[in-house]
């Protein structure tokens, strides 16, 4: 009971859906049966054990999400906070996660030679992952309403953060969707709302990670939707792009999230700018 009132507040409050229930996911295990939370001693070795298996990122979401618990708690029960005392652990910089490489992106739309709708609807996915970065929660909510291909644009209403945003088309992306808007005339679900149908409606998010995954083995290459939201942070700064309009396009709530998403490829990114600045190479 006190886990669902700590849910229904936090989102009142205008947190995100999927932020409350990833703390739920960590809180949950921990607690006792009357949703108390576990004492300052269990939650210390909780966090060392984590320290010793995981990154120290992980281990500092963790600790916000007992700490997030445990003030709401003392709140609601009118009790000192057991997690007063709880320490954040230090964390220290992430090892370079992987980005969608161009070329890997060029060999999965070159591969994909499904069926007429399938494979416009693939090109489509793919394109507008390449070309906005968008999370797949949000391509998953996106309704055919939300395109504008007249005036260029897509707007994504449902979001993590719930801030609605604009995000122009590019040509390819344009294009792609106007292949895949004709094919889609002919889906059994046309009259859905959803952008992106199946055989059961709209494509949830985690049909879109399999499908995305899918294509990305027949092509013989390593591709997640994240790592697509990586390469538009990693190509926006290497292009010259700011980070203020870069949080713009991609929705991030938080001004340090664009430096966040190339954490780790800070030395790439300044071997290229090097290159192509003043020639030769930084690389130790």
């Amino acid at each position: 009971m006190l886990l669902a009132a700590f849910r229904a507040d936090w989102i009142a409050r205008g947190q995100s859906p999927l932020t409350v229930d990833a703390y739920l996911n960590i809180v949950r295990p921990l607690v006792n049966d009357d949703e108390d939370p576990p004492t300052l001693a269990q939650a210390r070795t909780y966090i060392s054990d984590l320290l010793g298996r995981r990154t120290s990122q992980t281990a500092l979401f963790h600790t916000r999400a007992l700490k997030a618990y445990s003030r709401w708690w003392a709140a609601e029960m009118d009790e000192p906070d057991p997690f007063a005392r709880l320490k954040f652990p230090k964390a220290h910089e992430s090892p370079a996660m992987p980005i969608a490489a161009d070329a890997d992106i060029d060999k999965i739309l070159a591969n994909n030679k499904s069926f007429f709708f399938r494979q416009r609807r693939a090109t489509a996915l793919i394109v507008l992952m390449r070309d906005t970065g968008a999370r797949r929660s949000e391509i998953s909510r996106l309704n055919v309403t939300d395109i504008n291909l007249d005036e260029g644009y897509l707007q994504i209403l449902q979001t993590k953060n719930r801030r609605p945003r604009i995000v122009p088309l590019s040509p390819d992306l344009r294009t792609a969707l106007l292949k895949y808007l004709t094919a889609r005339r002919h889906h059994k679900y046309v009259h859905d709302d959803a952008l992106f149908i199946g055989k059961k409606g709209r494509l949830r998010p985690d049909t879109l990670g399999n499908t995305v995954r899918a294509l990305a083995d027949a092509a013989g290459v390593k591709i997640t939707c994240h790592t697509f939201r990586r390469r538009m942070a990693y190509q926006w700064a290497a292009k010259g792009g700011t980070d203020d309009a870069l949080q713009l396009v991609c929705g991030w709530k938080s001004p340090r999230m664009p430096a966040r998403y190339r954490q780790g490829l800070a030395q790439n990114l300044a071997d290229d700018q090097f290159r192509r600045i003043v020639g030769g190479s930084v690389s130790t």
